[in-house]
């Protein structure tokens, strides 16, 4: 018999994300975070859809920068979903960028 997984609260996800956003700037992504059907938006990438396929994404965006910080603006959770909006920091070539989320259309 399988065994059933505990589910998590909303909190708790919460600070599993802070956690991983934390860890995915040094280019740490746990795949086992991620759900089968996970989909990354953002600035520097296009959409990507899939757990192997985020997690690919992640681990190699922290390499084409000099510098690469993700920081979190706000982590809403549910018992069915988890939503970061990140700021970025990245540098290449001695310049520092700074991109934070946008609202609306």
């Amino acid at each position: 018999m399988a065994e059933a997984r505990t589910k998590l609260t909303p909190q708790q996800k919460i600070e599993m994300a802070r956690k991983a956003l934390d860890e995915g700037s040094r280019g740490n992504v746990n795949p086992e975070g991620f759900a089968r059907d996970a989909v990354m938006r953002g600035s520097l990438v296009p959409e990507v859809r899939g757990r192997d396929a985020v997690v690919a994404a992640l681990k190699k965006a922290p390499t084409m920068f000099e510098e690469f910080r993700q920081e979190p603006h706000a982590i809403l959770a549910d018992n069915d979903h988890v939503v970061a909006l990140i700021n970025l920091k990245v540098k290449s070539r001695g310049r520092t960028i700074g991109r934070s989320p946008r609202f609306g259309g």
